[in-house]
């Protein structure tokens, strides 16, 4: 008879959790992405409600810690990632996922409604900064030796040039490929300048294993080769 009588209670805590709470049945959390465009991100079924503050989501489970890993890697095996795999992004849902973590039995979602994975490889704006300060290792083009001081002359000149963002890795054309390796800040970067096509020149700066990169339209056909020729 006890049993029964708490197996009832147990029920109509359950009901009663499903009655109040938004996210206990379900297994999807809406957000609003844009101004009518309704998004479901992915949850953990029977996952309490706690709260939602600057996107940042907060649920409680009663599963288990590898449960809820499972369910986030099989969620993540679909989406982009980028900065090392710590943000991912859901092309479908266009959000991107800052964080998906369980700790003590809370779940927590970080997200934005931009896609900050196309941002990575972005050329920072303060690029050429770097090279007024750098102690150079090399400098070459077609491996031809470079004399700094006409190699900083000619990024100076990259001012004058219209910028096109470039989010992915610059094709060396090796007829036409000016390198450096150089020291800024105790970090070792290398650049490569290269011509793309007609009038577009791609830069390419690489440092731990990672890279930035950028297209610039010159209004000149070949400018690495009338500089450096």
């Amino acid at each position: 008879m006890k049993k029964s009588i708490f197996l009832v209670i147990i029920i109509f805590v359950i009901l009663i959790l499903g009655l109040v709470n938004k996210t206990f049945f379900a297994e999807k959390y809406l957000i609003l992405n844009g101004v009518n465009n309704v998004v479901y991100l992915p949850i953990p079924k029977f996952s309490i409600f706690l709260s939602e503050n600057n996107k940042e989501i907060k649920l409680y489970t009663f599963k288990k810690e590898e449960t809820i890993n499972k369910f986030v890697n099989n969620y993540f095996k679909n989406l982009e990632s980028c900065y090392d795999g710590n943000y991912y992004y859901d092309h479908n849902r266009k959000v991107t996922i800052m964080d998906y973590s369980y700790n003590d039995n809370i779940i927590t979602i970080k997200y934005s409604q931009n896609n900050i994975c196309s941002k990575e490889h972005e050329l920072s704006s303060n690029w050429s900064s770097k090279f007024n300060e750098a102690e150079f290792k090399y400098i070459k083009y077609n491996n031809k030796d470079i004399d700094v001081n006409k190699f900083k002359e000619f990024i100076n000149s990259f001012s004058n040039y219209e910028l096109h963002r470039y989010n992915k890795d610059i094709k060396i054309n090796e007829n036409y490929h000016l390198k450096a390796e150089f020291v800024y800040d105790n970090k070792t970067y290398k650049v490569d300048i290269t011509h793309l096509k007609k009038d577009f020149v791609g830069i390419k700066i690489s440092y731990d294993n990672k890279f930035e990169s950028a297209k610039f339209k010159t209004s000149i056909d070949n400018l690495l080769e009338d500089y450096f020729n």
